[in-house]
């Protein structure tokens, strides 16, 4: 699929939402990192995956859905709207030493690097035409934890009424200053009568996507020349976009005294 720079222009105004101090766009670089056996995973099956909001660990995550709302002294049920929402996190950060740790505990992780463009475009073709308005794209803004709250409060009724479906998916990009080594964007779709905690698009062609592969900088240079290996040999993958992370170099100074 081919994109315009007209229809760019119209999907950045309408899908895409940032604060004002983060400017994002299509050509946004953007990593995250997996284990290696889902990249594998995803490479066999050509699956993208995303994950119930609901299921997000920080207990602050999906606050407004999860609040309770009254119209008229009567409580709103809003758990099928709560419900509905999946995302998938990647990051505007090329790499730290948090991150490996967190999300590469076994020390086998691998950093995809791509471009927001590259991801949203093959999700937004396999779409019809109502269901694009359910894909956003976001950058998380982090703040303090009684301005997130003062801003949720500040919801009324009409936000419900959301024709452009902007609003709600924008209340899922706010998280704690405790987080912002993240430095998230997320890639968000509402999908109404589905009951599994996981959403998947198939047919997704990670091969197109990938820019680069970047292994843990911790795991061993044995164990990441067969990986390298593998990737090449049965996934056809150019050896010269799969690395191993330099984060932990050794380095040795030459000082004069």
């Amino acid at each position: 699929m081919n994109i315009t720079q007209f229809e760019k222009n119209k999907i950045m105004e309408s899908r895409i939402i940032c604060p004002t101090d983060k400017p994002i766009d299509f050509d946004t670089t953007i990593y995250r990192i997996m284990s290696v056996d889902r990249l594998i995973e995803a490479l066999s099956t050509k699956k993208f995956s995303m994950v119930k909001t609901k299921k997000w660990e920080d207990p602050f995550e999906n606050l407004f859905l999860k609040s309770e709302f009254r119209i008229d002294g009567k409580i709103l049920d809003v758990k099928s709207i709560h419900d509905s929402y999946f995302g998938v996190c990647w990051s505007l950060t090329k790499e730290n030493d948090a991150m490996w740790r967190i999300y590469s505990q076994d020390k086998r992780g691998v950093k995809i690097k791509t471009n927001i463009e590259k991801i949203f475009k093959r999700l937004y073709s396999s779409l019809s035409e109502k269901e694009k308005l359910h894909l956003t794209v976001g950058a998380v803004e982090y703040c303090e934890q009684n301005v997130i709250i003062k801003y949720l409060e500040s919801f009324g009724q009409k936000d419900f009424i959301d024709s452009d479906n902007r609003i709600i998916p924008s209340t899922l990009l706010f998280k704690r200053n405790e987080f912002r080594f993240e430095d998230e964007i997320r890639f968000l779709y509402s999908k109404t009568k589905l009951e599994e905690d996981l959403l998947f698009f198939y047919d997704f062609n990670w091969f197109d996507i990938i820019e680069e592969i970047e292994f843990d900088p911790r795991l061993d240079v044995i164990l990441f020349d067969c990986y390298r290996n593998i990737l090449s040999k049965n996934f056809g993958i150019d050896e010269q976009l799969i690395k191993l992370s330099k984060l932990y170099q050794p380095m040795t100074l030459s000082i004069n005294l």
